[in-house]
C-alpha cells in the first residue's frame, strides 16, 4: 500500500501537466470541423386570404456517426436572430412553426440559413402548411438549397389564373446584395406575352399575384413564367390556391437553357 501511494503524486502531477495539451488538442479539433450551409428558401408565419394561417414545418436529422452543432439563422429579419443546438448521432429535431416557437416572432417571411459544424450537413426537410380553422391543408414540400444554383434561368409551368384558382409568384434572394429578377409570361414556349423586372433586396422574400405582375394577361391556364435572376443565390416558386377550398399547390422551378428575353 505504501509503495502505491508513493507514486500517486507523480501520476497526478503528470496528468496535471498533460491537461493543457489535451484541452488544446480538443480545441484544435473543434476548429478543424468543417461547416456546411443549407438554405430553406422561405419559412413563414402569415395569414392569407380566407384567414388561412400559413406555417413552415421544419425537420433536422443528424445522420452522421458523431455529434454536430447546428445554428439556424432567420436571415431576412432585422437583427438576424439565431438558434443554436447540438444533435447527437441519429437524433432528430422537428419544428411545427419555427418562426413562432423558436424565434418568438409572428407574421414573418424569411429565408432560413442552417449551418452545421460536423462531418456533413444535417438532413433538412421543410413543408409549407396551411390551417383553415381546424382543418390542416395538404402540406407542400419545399426543396432545401445545398449550394449556389447552377442555373439562374428557371421556369414555373402549368400555372392558372381564373375565378377558381389564384396564382402567386415568389422571388427569393438569400444573397448578401440586391438581385434583379426578369420575368416573362408565356402561353407558347419561347413566345413572351409580357415581361416585368423587379429588384429584390438581400435576404428577402417577395410574393406577388401573377395578375399583379402581368395585369393584361387575363384569365387562362397552361401558363409558364420564365424567371431570369442576376445572382445564383436566388430562388423562385409559384403558389396556386383553390379559391373555394384554399388547398394549395406549390410549383417549384425547373432550370432551362434557352434565353427567352429579347424576343
Amino acid at each position: 500500500m505504501t509503495r502505491r501511494l508513493r507514486f500517486l503524486p507523480i501520476l497526478c502531477l503528470t496528468a496535471w501537466l498533460a491537461e493543457p495539451e489535451r484541452l488544446q488538442a480538443q480545441e484544435d479539433q473543434e476548429k478543424e470541423r468543417p461547416t456546411w450551409n443549407v438554405v430553406v428558401p422561405m419559412v413563414v408565419n402569415v395569414r392569407g386570404i380566407g384567414d388561412v394561417e400559413w406555417r413552415t414545418e421544419l425537420g433536422l436529422r443528424n445522420d452522421t456517426a458523431g455529434e454536430v452543432d447546428v445554428a439556424l439563422t432567420l436571415s431576412g429579419v432585422a437583427g438576424q436572430p439565431f438558434f443554436f443546438t447540438t444533435l447527437a448521432s441519429g437524433e432528430s429535431l422537428t419544428f411545427a412553426d419555427p418562426i413562432a416557437e423558436t424565434f418568438g416572432l409572428v407574421r414573418a417571411m424569411s429565408p432560413l440559413l442552417i449551418t452545421t459544424a460536423g462531418a456533413r450537413s444535417v438532413t433538412v426537410t421543410a413543408s409549407i402548411v396551411g390551417y383553415a380553422g381546424a382543418q390542416r391543408l395538404r402540406p407542400q414540400p419545399l426543396s432545401p438549397i445545398f449550394g449556389p444554383a447552377y442555373s439562374t434561368l428557371r421556369s414555373l409551368g402549368g400555372l392558372e389564373v381564373s375565378d377558381s384558382v389564384r396564382t402567386n409568384i415568389g422571388l427569393v434572394n438569400y444573397g448578401e446584395t440586391p438581385a434583379s429578377f426578369s420575368l416573362a409570361v408565356q402561353r407558347i414556349v419561347d413566345r413572351n406575352v409580357a415581361t416585368s423586372t423587379l429588384i429584390v433586396p438581400a435576404q428577402s422574400v417577395l410574393q406577388l399575384p401573377l395578375q399583379g405582375l402581368f395585369p393584361l394577361i387575363g384569365e387562362g391556364s397552361g401558363l409558364t413564367v420564365v424567371v431570369d435572376a442576376s445572382s445564383n443565390t436566388t430562388f423562385c416558386y409559384a403558389s396556386m390556391l383553390n379559391n373555394e377550398t384554399q388547398q394549395p399547390r406549390l410549383v417549384l422551378p425547373a432550370p432551362i437553357n434557352a434565353r427567352p428575353f429579347g424576343n
